[in-house]
Order: structure tokens, then C-alpha cells, then sequence
């Protein structure tokens, strides 16, 4: 199989490797302690039990994801259908389909992740061939109405990493990975705050951050402890898997440096009309900043005209003195 899971109880497989073989079916062990230790290598097929579930053979692609159970149900993923999976309590059959998408599905088991809603509540995480999605106590949610022009520029024939994502339990982040333009890698990422993430009539808006650099060209991450050793920490850290260097890089560590190199974070504004359409108006002071102190950081504060017409800019250092 391509694919596992579990629910506890049981192990799960999902698609196949052979040649020939069942791209859309879902195979299931018995109970553990159902007949001997081996109960989780092995699945029944006889004429009044068959372990295995079909879902839409050469319909909608291939099985690509399968998720852990999330309130109860496991959700398997096609390339455009999602199917839940729930479960009935009948050892015969313990699990019963039922079709969530005919539209929507997965691009990879990586990109899919578990994680909280803005109110704490759990919820799947991936990413779709329509974009971003979240499946949650309300149902489908499209997350990428603030990304269109990056969702533009996805290279979904990438031949090594279309996407892939982790979910940072300690900042409340949902971290997708994604590979644009020409890239067959991982050049960008996506950052969804997820406690700011508010659901509307148009998906979910708000809490997206965007990311390059160093950072963003990797294959693979996880959280993993923030201290390594004999004596492993329990705070969580990210770490990726880097593309160019084969090496193994921890985030959410120094705030000023993207591995060693200093990093600008900005915020860009929406437009503002202060004397309303067609007026004139003139800014004749500086902008007023506020800010924590920081040894040899400088924040620029920029007034844009026009789109980029003309800029108005004031600069000013936050070493303490």
C-alpha cells in the first residue's frame, strides 16, 4: 500500500504500488487481540467478510491521502473527491463510506495535516488542485481567497515536491509549503495564523503571512523537540529537511536571522482614500511608531502613492539608548 493509518484499534492501507493494482481501495486489519499478536499484518477476505473498502475506482484519480481519525472518522483522499469513512460497530463491517467531495481532494499526503480551527477545534489541513481547504465541524472550508496570485503561479506538475505542510501546535500556524512558477521544488511558504483566520461567506479570510528564503526551499518538516539529547525537551520546535544542502534546519529560534542572514518582515496595507475619491490631501508629518526596543534593528515606515507613483519614507533605528 501507498499509504497508512490507524485508529487505534486497527491499521489501515490505502492505494498501491503494484502494477495493476487498486488505486482507490482502502484495506483494513482486524481489531487488535481479534486472533493473535500478527493481527495488525494481516485482513480478512472471505465470502461473508472482505476487509477492504472500494471508493470509485478511475473516478476522480487516485487515492493520494488518508488522514488519522478526527472525531471519529477517517477521511481518505483522492486527487478530486474526498470520502469519509465512519464507523458503525459492526465487527463485520466497522466502517461505512460516505462521498464528502466529488469536487475537491488532495494533492499529496504530505500537504495534509491535523490541526486546530480558530476556536481550538480539530480540523484537517491540505492542499487541493482549487487550493487551500480546511474540513472541520463546518464542513469544507476554502482558506485561499487572500493568496489567488500565488495560487496562480502553482506548479502543479512539479516533479519532486508540489506541496507539503506542518501544522506548529505552539504558534497555532498551519506552514504550506509550495513550489511556484518553473520550481519542481518548494520555494515559498504560505502561513496561516490560524487563530486569526475568520470564517466568512467567501472561505476564510485573514491570518496568511508569506515566507521565502532558506526556510522556504525544503522537501520536508516536522515538529520535533526543542532541545536534542539524552534528556529530549518537551517544548516543540519546526524543523525542515533542506533542498540544496541536505541539512536539517530548527525555526522559530533567533528572531533577527534566517540561518545566519538578517531577514526584513514587512506589512503592506490596504488602500486608503482619506478626503475620499477624487480629492486631494497632503501628509505633512511623520508617522508616529511605537515599538519594543531591538538591538541593531531598523524599521522603515513608507507612505505609497498611486500604487508605487511616488514614496515617502522614514526610517528609524530601535537600539535602546
Amino acid at each position: 500500500v501507498k499509504f497508512l493509518s490507524t485508529d487505534g484499534n486497527r491499521v489501515f492501507g490505502a492505494g498501491s504500488w503494484e502494477t495493476g493494482g487498486f488505486n482507490s481501495r482502502v484495506w483494513y486489519s482486524p481489531v487488535l487481540g481479534d486472533a493473535d499478536i500478527g493481527d495488525d499484518e494481516r485482513y480478512v477476505n472471505s465470502l461473508t467478510q472482505q476487509n477492504f473498502i472500494d471508493l470509485n475506482e478511475n473516478d476522480g484519480g487516485y487515492i493520494t491521502a488518508i488522514s488519522f481519525p478526527i472525531q471519529g472518522s477517517i477521511y481518505v483522499f483522492k486527487y478530486r473527491q474526498i470520502h469519509k469513512l465512519t464507523p458503525t460497530g459492526d465487527v463485520d463491517t466497522p466502517y461505512l463510506p460516505y462521498e464528502v467531495s466529488r469536487l475537491i481532494g488532495c494533492v499529496s499526503q504530505r500537504s495534509l495535516r491535523i490541526g486546530e480551527d480558530q476556536t481550538g477545534r480539530p480540523c484537517l489541513y491540505f492542499m487541493s488542485a482549487q487550493g487551500p481547504y480546511r474540513l472541520g465541524v463546518n464542513g469544507l472550508e476554502y482558506l485561499g481567497m487572500d493568496l489567488e496570485d500565488i495560487l496562480e503561479t502553482i506548479n502543479y506538475e512539479a516533479t519532486i515536491t508540489v506541496a507539503h505542510s506542518l501544522y506548529y501546535g505552539p504558534k497555532k500556524q498551519w506552514l504550506l509549503w509550495l513550489a511556484t512558477g518553473a520550481s519542481n521544488d518548494a520555494d515559498t511558504i504560505a502561513v496561516l495564523n490560524t487563530r486569526v483566520g475568520t470564517p466568512t461567506g467567501e472561505g476564510v479570510r485573514g491570518g496568511w503571512a508569506i515566507y521565502d528564503g532558506d526556510y522556504a526551499a525544503s522537501r520536508t518538516a516536522t515538529q520535533f523537540a526543542n532541545t536534542l539529547g539524552a534528556t529530549m525537551s518537551k517544548k516543540l520546535k519546526p524543523y525542515i529537511g533542506r533542498i540544496a544542502t541536505n541539512s536539517v534546519h530548527k525555526g522559530d529560534t533567533a528572531a533577527t536571522s534566517d540561518n545566519g542572514v538578517a531577514f526584513r518582515a514587512y506589512i503592506q496595507t490596504k488602500t486608503y482614500a482619506p478626503a475620499g475619491d477624487g480629492n486631494k490631501f497632503v501628509f505633512d508629518l511623520y508617522p508616529t511608531l511605537v515599538s519594543a526596543v531591538g538591538s541593531g534593528v531598523s524599521i522603515r515606515v513608507q507612505i505609497v502613492r498611486d500604487y508605487g507613483l511616488e514614496t515617502a519614507t522614514a526610517d528609524v533605528v530601535i537600539t535602546a539608548t
